[in-house]
Order: C-alpha cells, then structure tokens, then sequence
C-alpha cells in the first residue's frame, strides 16, 4: 500500500543509497550488487518506519521483476547468441572485415566505424576491452592523439548499446517501459543514425592531421587477420546468421524468436561450415566459447559469451527492478518526482527531463543499469497520463542511462573504459562525440516532436 511520505523522509532512502553507492563502488571497489542489496534494505526500513507491511513491499517488488523477465530471457538467449556466433565464424568475420575498413589517414573515423560494428554483438564493454585496446596502440604508434583514439573507440562501443538487440541496456530500457525491444530500436534510430554520420564526418576532419607513422600498427592488424583466419573458415557466408537475425527484425518479429533463429541459424553453420560438433556447441550455449589461439588479443576477444556469462548482468538488473519496485510501491518515488514533474508539462520538457534524470543518476548512484531502471521507474506513469507513447520513454533513458555511463569517472563503465583504454575519463570525454551527441539528439528530437503528440 502506497503512504504518503514527506519529502524529507523519501530523500533519507535516496541519500543513503547515494552514500552507500558511492563508499562501496569509488572508496571499497565492490561490486554494485552489494550496495545495491544495502540500498533495498534501507528504502525497505524506511518504509516500515512510515508505516508500511513488509508484505506490501514484497508486492512491489515482485510486480517490479515480474517486468523485467522478458529482458532476463532475451539477455540469455543473448549469451548462448555470442558463443554460438564465435563458433561459427560470425564474430570473427566481422572482426576481420571490419579491419580492412581502416585508414590510417581517417583513423578515428575507422576506429569509430570498426567498433561500432563489433559492438553490435560484443557489447560496449566486450568491444572496447578487445578491439577497442588494439585501437589505442595503433594510436600511439601512428601520433594519433590518445585522447582522440579513446573518444573514437567510445563512441563506436556504445553504438551498439542502443540499435543492437544482442545489447543488455536496450533490453533494459525496453522492458522498464514496458515495450516491445524491436520497435523501440527502429524508433531511436531516428536519432542515433543521424547523430552517427554526423560524428563520423567530425572524426573524419580531425583524422586528416594524423600521425605519418603506422607500420607497427599495420602488422598488428595483419596478425590479428592471419590468426583469425588460420582459426576459422573466413568467408562473407560466416555472416549468414546475423542475415538471420536482421531479416527477422525487418519482419517485426520479437525479439526472442528472431534471437531463436539467430542461434539455430548460428548452429547449422558452425556445424556445417567450420567443423563444430554438438557437445562444443553445448559448451558454447552454456559457457560460452573459449580461444586458445596463443594470441593474447584475439583470446580475449573471442572467449566470450554463454548463457553464465549474463548472470552477472541479470543480478544487477534484478536488484536495480527491486530498489525501483519498494520505491514505487512505498509512495517514495511519486514524491521525489512530483516538484519535477510539475514543471515538466509539455512533451520536450518531460523527455529532457528524463534524459538528464538517468545522466545525473549516473553521478549520483553510478551504474548505468540503475541509470535505467529508477528514472524508468519514477517516469513511466506521467507519460501515460500526458499520452506520450513509451517507446520515448525508452529512448530517455537508454540514452541518459547508458550512453553517458562512460563519461562519469567513478561510474561503473567509466572506470573500466578509462581503465582499460588508458585514457582518464575528462580526458577522452570532450572527443566521445556520439555519447554527447545522443544526449543533445534525444533533446531536439522532442523539440521537433512536440507538434505531433
């Protein structure tokens, strides 16, 4: 049952999440399940303290998971997707292609187009930890700036984040508004492929002062081309599977049986075309695929996916749904957001609203998954009220809530991008183009849109 929380009680649940979030991720380096489980607890304490039945609460959070088990089944099928795909040659082609798109005059063009390509599949953090760290060495040795080479290889990993179906924040943003995940790509595409050509001519003109060297970085490509190769059959038909996939979604079918199909198509052909035998495909659905290539990249790269490997992902999906749900359920969200959203009557005034909401949740209780979830949470129903379809909803907060996860230097993916890259985050933050770029699209697309509600 919801109660009527005063202000300052309702800010007592946020605060202390907000202390706990940032002691435990920026001071003890823990993992966010933990103050995330704190965070429950206490908006569970202070609720009870108000008056609330713990049965209550539960309800709340029962009703709250219930909506995201749409996107826990699509994030394993998503896993099982990537093992069978490296098994089959899909990933590996799309590295290997992807790598003759390079031109070291128009390097962090290319770096932008490669990464996004891979991210498609790899995810943001799977893209920029493998081809993304390559990238940064041929950098160096070519006199590209690194701060430049690390916004590059960012905005190219965070494509796929909110157009690719494989991708865990766009199953996330889609089932906390409650959407179907297909349409909500086609709908933010209206906004991410402009914004992307845009930052590819921008990475463009700034490539044309590169560096002259790039031999060390040439050889490193061609070792990488030449090791994956000799590992698998390389032939433009190794993309079968993800032809699959795409003309499932043209047809508008859901997203779990397109991933279906892209999984059986996956198994035939790494079956048929490069020699896989059912008990490893088992291993790659289950565990995922393992390298062993004797390359320390293409390992790192290619040991990926599997059904265990989104467990971690689904336990901070669960629990971010659970904070939400007590929230919600308790009357202490519709009082942190009604001074808001009186001032948010309008279509451009509740999306940028809900924009900057998951960007300042992203400083304030730094993971990307909570960025998503609460402002989805605490959002949902005034675009109901006002008639505002969901899927607007679901752009919001994907853009606010994942895209500029990054950018936060005690963020989550902040830490690890800056860590991995080699670059501190306020340094690579001004040339994260696309990751910016969104955040600014997501606000004119309102504007433009604000006639047509």
């Amino acid at each position: 049952m919801k109660r009527s929380f005063p202000l300052s009680l309702a800010l007592v649940s946020l605060g202390g999440t907000v202390a706990v979030m940032i002691l435990c991720l920026a001071v003890l380096h823990t993992e966010p399940q933990i103050p995330l489980l704190l965070a429950c607890l206490m908006a569970t304490a202070v609720a009870m303290l108000r008056g609330c039945r713990l049965r209550d609460v539960g309800a709340g959070v029962i009703r709250s998971v219930k909506q995201s088990l749409q996107a826990i089944m699509i994030l394993l099928l998503i896993g099982a997707v990537i093992g069978v795909w490296i098994a089959a040659g899909t990933v590996p082609a799309m590295v290997y292609y992807g790598l003759r798109l390079i031109s070291p005059r128009l390097f962090p063009a290319s770096a932008m187009l490669v990464c996004a390509l891979i991210s498609m599949v790899l995810g943001s953090w799977g893209t920029a930890g493998t081809v993304g760290l390559a990238f940064m060495g041929m950098a160096q040795t070519m006199g590209i700036p690194l701060p430049l080479a690390a916004g590059a290889v960012i905005s190219g990993s965070y494509v796929g984040d909110k157009l690719s179906p494989l991708a865990d924040t766009t199953n996330l943003a889609a089932a906390v508004a409650e959407v179907d995940v297909m349409d909500s790509i086609r709908n933010i595409c209206r906004v991410a492929a402009p914004t992307f050509a845009l930052c590819l001519l921008v990475y463009g003109a700034l490539g044309l002062w590169g560096g002259s060297g790039g031999a060390d970085a040439t050889d490193q490509i061609r070792e990488v081309g030449n090791t994956l190769a000799r590992l698998f059959r390389m032939t433009p038909l190794n993309f079968l599977p993800l032809a699959v996939l795409l003309i499932c979604m043209l047809c508008r079918l859901p997203a779990i049986p397109s991933l279906a199909a892209g999984l059986l198509s996956g198994a035939v052909y790494a079956a048929a075309a490069q020699r896989a035998d059912l008990p490893e495909l088992g291993r790659c659905v289950f565990t995922g695929f393992v390298s062993r290539s004797g390359s320390d990249l293409v390992d790192r790269l290619l040991t990926a996916g599997g059904v265990l490997s989104m467990l971690y992902t689904i336990s901070i999906i669960l629990l971010a749904m659970a904070f939400g749900g007590i929230m919600e359920q308790t009357g202490q969200m519709q009082v942190l957001t009604a001074p808001l959203l009186r001032r948010a009557g309008s279509f451009p005034a509740l999306m940028i609203l809900t924009t900057l909401s998951a960007v300042c949740t992203n400083v304030l209780l730094p993971d990307q998954y909570i960025a998503i979830a609460l402002p989805g949470r605490m959002y949902a129903a005034a675009f109901d009220a006002k008639g505002f379809r969901r899927r607007d909803l679901a752009m919001a907060i994907g853009v606010g809530g994942a895209l500029t996860s990054a950018l936060v230097p005690w963020n989550t993916c902040g830490i690890f991008m800056s860590g991995i890259l080699g670059v501190g985050t306020l340094g690579y933050l001004p040339f994260a183009f696309y990751n910016c770029g969104m955040v600014l699209a997501v606000a004119v697309y309102a504007l433009l849109k604000r006639n047509k509600q």
